[in-house]
């Protein structure tokens, strides 16, 4: 009988971390969504944002724009997000969001933790100049990139990617050599392999013919074997800045063989 009192104080400890963790959830349920662009502002953070709308939970935007490198903003356009209550209280968290701007789409699924950043799935659609603006040492690209991202991960306190598994498809590729000079349309296999991830890299129709695959360890260290056959209808200014990067084999093709540390 003497447990009795104890065992009674226990089940209110635990009933008033229940009622806490639901008053929380009904906090984030009926927050506004501006206040997570209020928080952002107040951290330094120069995000673009108008016609926002409805709550943490359940927010929108129509329009909204992330700064990047330079001063510039990249444009995600029009935003929906969705977040999920209850990884929260494991400080974890759940979001699924769609955005649309011009021909750029984006729909994400992610988990995100003090650890890392867990992308479940991902279908992705970019322009290529998007790239250069994002990436500005790769020289400047037309066409447009899509990517079907099954899992991703990426530890936050390296940035290293620990897993990729995503097919990539990149239809109208070219490159600015004065003019847009053509190669063609191509796909990437990615996928996970002995700590590491692999891309088998192969055209579907072009005028230079790619096949070979890109690794990248964890460690930071990775391998390119490529090899590059060029078609007849190729830009013969592209041929030139082949025999710039690779010699010429026998059989006219060109092969990249390369490696190094990220």
């Amino acid at each position: 009988m003497s447990d009795l009192p104890l065992l009674k104080r226990k089940h209110k400890v635990i009933i008033a971390v229940l009622l806490m963790a639901l008053f929380f959830l009904l906090l984030i349920i009926k927050a506004p969504a501006k206040l997570v662009f209020s928080a952002a502002k107040l951290a330094g953070v120069p995000l673009y944002a108008v016609g926002v709308g409805g709550t943490l939970w359940r927010g929108h935007a129509d329009q909204l724009a992330l700064p990047i490198e330079g001063g510039e903003y990249w444009q995600l356009g029009e935003v929906d997000w969705q977040l999920e209550a209850l990884p929260l209280l494991l400080g974890r968290i759940d979001i699924a969001a769609q955005s649309h701007y011009k021909a750029q789409k984006l729909n994400v699924v992610a988990q995100l933790s003090s650890a890392s950043l867990v992308l479940k799935r991902a279908d992705i659609q970019l322009p290529a100049p998007l790239l250069g603006r994002l990436f500005p040492m790769l020289p400047l690209l037309g066409g447009a990139l899509e990517a079907k991202v099954d899992h991703a991960e990426v530890d936050l306190s390296t940035n290293n990617l620990l897993s990729l598994e995503a097919q990539l498809w990149w239809r109208g590729l070219s490159v600015d050599q004065g003019s847009y000079v053509l190669l063609g349309d191509y796909h990437a296999d990615v996928h996970n392999l002995n700590e590491g991830i692999k891309a088998d890299i192969k055209d579907l129709q072009a005028n230079l013919a790619v096949s070979g695959t890109v690794s990248l360890a964890q460690s930071g260290s990775y391998q390119v074997n490529l090899n590059l056959r060029p078609t007849n209808r190729l830009d013969p200014s592209a041929i030139e800045v082949l025999s710039l990067l690779a010699p010429q084999q026998r059989d006219g093709s060109y092969l990249i063989k390369q490696g190094g540390r990220l």
